[in-house]
Order: structure tokens, then sequence, then C-alpha cells
């Protein structure tokens, strides 16, 4: 029984409030009236009406407060065609915005510039133009002295009044594209005020406390409003969306109710892509100091690569790259390179000998790249390129001079055993160019050559590096 007055007291008190809610506003403006007396010793009308004036003097604030937030976050946040933001609430107070990735896809963002953008670009009619003479001409025959022979000769070769129509045209024209603009700006600052305002009401009336909205940075029209809460995306989310009356200035709010939401949103994809295929060449300097046993200095030698690719990203900077690639190497190797003197001519006498090399080599590339983002077009990175070689063949030229009298021997095809393998270790640094285009600067680090004489180190690290260039589609 006690339970039961207890309950009983605390639906009363519950009613009696409710109900002094709604008396006490109607007896503020007459309260001589006994009815509104009796109202107001039972609720104490003004303490109640100070309250709740308090309350939503709050509840004010904290909605100016956050819809200034939203347009500043707009102004500072919003970089790109299209920016999408995160939106936290706590109760009416905006805690925390956060910009994000938009789940749209691109195709979704095209058919929204579809949608909005129908007011076309009307094709110019082409101008009139006088020449210097016609201009003089037409200075001394003004509209009046259309009556005149010469007047009307100079009118049907220059065309004196169609030009001053379509001058007048322009001028009239200039002034209403001045007033345009004048109204596209007001239209946009208001544009974008309306939208804030919108999405603080999205939070009131849905209860929303965390939801993402895209909007577009041109106008900010926002593309969609999307609650958060992913328990059920198909049942859960309901999108807002701005739409165009016949005027084409005004829009219209047009809400997506989960009822309907499946024909609407869509699985997010990502909006990079992962492999991509191209081809690769290279070219620079190299040293060799020896080879199969021999040890020797190189005082020219060239090397250029051609082949393909495949690239794998693991994250938006970052790749791993392999390929196959055909190399041409030229050397000259200086063996010998002395004076001596002569005992039979009484002189001294240069004495030289060295070895031409033509190498074409079948090259395995692999490559690790680590980027990061600066420009939203281009991505530095650094590298480092591990090259697996097989000699394929190699043409030589032996040659000896004697007092710059030059012999040369044969040149003679060389094999290579199967066992016969380089590996070239380069550091790189270069850049990419919306994934399709990169340069890099390479320099060799370390090398190693496995022969059926020895294992060498045959590269000199100080003088071998190349330029590289990649081309992906």
């Amino acid at each position: 029984m006690k339970y039961m007055i207890l309950f009983f007291a605390l639906c009363t008190s519950l009613f009696a409030n409710d109900m002094c809610k709604s008396l006490c506003p109607s007896c503020s403006a007459n309260s001589t009236d006994p009815t509104c007396t009796r109202v107001d010793s039972l609720c104490h009308c003004s303490d109640l009406l100070n309250k709740q004036s308090q309350m939503e003097t709050a509840k004010a604030l904290k909605k100016e407060l956050a819809i200034s937030r939203i347009l500043t976050a707009f102004e500072k946040g919003c970089h790109e065609e299209f920016c999408t933001f995160l939106f936290i609430f706590e109760g009416d107070s905006l805690s925390k915005i956060k910009k994000t990735k938009t789940t749209l896809t691109e195709k979704e963002l095209q058919a929204f510039r579809v949608s909005t953008d129908s007011l076309s670009a009307k094709a110019d009619e082409p101008l009139l133009t006088l020449s210097d003479e016609c201009q003089n001409f037409c200075a001394i025959c003004p509209e009046e002295k259309s009556g005149d022979s010469t007047c009307a000769r100079i009118e049907n070769i220059c065309g004196c009044n169609v030009f001053a129509e379509q001058q007048a045209k322009l001028a009239v024209q200039a002034e209403a594209d001045s007033i345009q603009k004048i109204q596209a700006f007001l239209h946009n600052h208001e544009n974008r005020n309306a939208s804030a305002a919108s999405i603080y009401s999205y939070h009131a009336q849905n209860a929303a406390e965390n939801f993402s909205v895209t909007l577009r940075k041109s106008d900010y029209r926002i593309v969609e409003i999307r609650k958060r809460e992913e328990l059920s995306p198909a049942q859960n989310e309901a999108i807002i969306t701005f739409q165009k009356d016949s005027s084409g200035f005004s829009d219209s709010l047009k809400l997506v109710t989960p009822s309907n939401a499946n024909d609407s949103v869509k699985t997010p994809s990502k909006s990079w892509r992962v492999f991509y295929p191209g081809i690769s060449l290279y070219g620079g300097p190299i040293s060799e100091t020896g080879r199969g046993g021999y040890d020797w200095s190189t005082s020219m030698g060239l090397t250029a690569g051609l082949g393909a690719f495949m690239r794998l990203y693991f994250y938006k900077y970052g790749s791993f790259q392999f390929g196959a690639n055909i190399v041409y190497q030229y050397e000259q190797n200086d063996i010998v390179n002395v004076d001596y003197y002569d005992f039979y001519y009484g002189h001294y006498r240069d004495f030289s000998a060295g070895i031409n090399s033509h190498h074409i080599t079948a090259e395995i590339p692999l490559e690790l790249r680590i980027g990061f983002p600066t420009w939203q077009w281009l991505s530095p990175f650094f590298s480092y390129n591990f090259n697996i070689r097989k000699p394929l063949c190699l043409i030589s030229e032996h040659y000896v001079e004697v007092d710059y009298n030059r012999k040369s021997y044969d040149w003679e095809p060389n094999g290579f055993e199967s066992g016969d393998f380089d590996f070239m270790g380069f550091f790189g640094i270069g850049a990419e160019i919306f994934r399709h285009v990169s340069i890099e600067f390479q320099w060799l680090m370390h090398s190693i050559s496995t022969y059926s004489e020895d294992t060498t180190e045959p590269y000199d690290s100080d003088d071998t590096y190349r330029l590289k260039l990649d081309f992906a589609f």
C-alpha cells in the first residue's frame, strides 16, 4: 500500500509539473485573475518561467556556438572540391568536429554535379569588329546623318548602326554580369549559413550524436548527411540532400527515410587502386673494378635498361615493385698504360692495353618505396632497389697501342656459365606524380658477383649511379 501511495504521488507530481508548464505562460499576462492566482500559488509561476527562460537562453547560446564552429570548419578545413566532416554532439553542445574521408564514390559525386549544375554555359555570339578606318568614318556619320549619301555608303560598308547596337548590349550585359556576381556571392554566403543551420537542425530533430556531412566547397551545398551508428547501415542511415527548385537558385531539403535508404546508400569503396603495371627505363654511368679474377679500372662505362614492372601499393604512398629488364652495358677498361725507355730507338715510348666490352644482361628488379604526402598530386619517396642480374652475352675487343698506333685483336663472343650472377643494391630518392609517372635518382650501395673463378665486388659504388623513369598505366 505504501508503494502505491508513493507511485500515485510521483505521477501526480509529474502531471502537475507538465500542467504548470502549460498554464503559467497563459497566466503571466493575467495575474489578477482568481484562477491564475491559484495557479501561481500552486506552481510558483515566476520561478518556473525564469527557469524556462534561462534554459532556452542556454540552449540558444549552445546552438549559436555550434553553428559558429561549423562555419569555421567550412572555411578553414575544406580545401578540396568535396569535403566530409564528422560531427560529435554531447546533448545540445557540439563537442568535436573532425575531417574524414567521404563514403561516396566518384560516380555518386559526379551524379551530384550533374543534378546541381543544370545551368549550362550558353555559347557566346560572335562579336563584330570594325577596322580603324570604319571607326573613324562611323564617328563622323552619327545616326541623324543617315540620310546623307556618303554616310549611307559608309553604313553599307562598315555596318555602323549594328556595331553601335552591339556595344550598347555589351554595356548592359556587363552591368548584368556584375549584379549576377554579387547575387552569386550573397547566395553562396546565405547557403553556407543555411547548411550550418541544417546540420544543427538534423542533430536536434533526429537526436543524432555522431554523424558525417559531405558538402561541396564551391557553394557549400550538402551532398549527404549520414549517421555513423553502423549497427545496421541499410536500416539506420538517413540521408539529407539538397534539390534545386524550378527557379534554379533556391534549395529544398529532401529526407531519404530508412525505409528507402537501400536505394541511396552504397557500400563505400576505396578511392585508389592497388595494382599498377607499367614500363621502366634508366641510364647512367657505371664503373667496374674487375671481373672473372682480373683487376682493372674502368675509364668509361655506361649502362641503359628497359623493362616492364608491376607495382603493388600496401598503403597510399608506399609500394613494392617487381619486373623484368633487358640491360645494355658498355665499358672501356684500361689494363696497362705505361711509358718506357726504348734503348734501341733511344727515346721514351707509350704503351697501353685494354679491353672494350659490350654486355647484354637480363635483370629482375625488386624495389621498395616509402613515400609521404606533400601535395595532392605529388608524393616524394625513398627507395631501395635490389637487382638480380644474369649475364647473357659479352662481346669484347682486346687492343694494344704503342706510340698511339692502335692494333686491335679480335672481337670475340664470350658466353657465361650458368652460375654467373650479379647482385646490386641501390638507394634512391624520387618523386611520384599522380601515381602514373615517377622520376628517381639511384646510386649504388653494394654489389656482389659470382663466377666460376671467385666471388667479387666488381662495381665501384662511388662512380655508379643512374636516373630512372617509370610510367604506370
